[in-house]
């Protein structure tokens, strides 16, 4: 969660503000990771009964975008400390 600071210019004696406007909060690429995870298996369980598919087949490829995912969140795309 990113937030925008401030800092006091004591030359013009004003408080000067970021270029940059940012939210309040905002959604980082590994909450969007922690999403798809339960995203992937609530779909496939909808679209599974929608498609007459066989439960195995649908949690296959669930558990696959799942994979995926962590995958990414871990090996490709590591968390990095600022």
């Amino acid at each position: 969660m990113q937030m925008s600071q401030s800092t006091s210019d004591p030359i013009r004696g004003e408080l000067a503000h970021d270029q940059q406007t940012t939210p309040e909060w905002s959604i980082s690429r590994y909450d969007v990771v922690l999403i798809l995870i339960p995203a992937a298996f609530l779909l496939a369980a909808l679209f599974g009964s929608m498609l007459s598919l066989s439960v195995h087949l649908a949690l296959f490829g669930a558990a696959l975008i799942g994979a995926a995912a962590v995958i990414d969140g871990v090996f490709w795309n590591p968390p990095i400390s600022r």
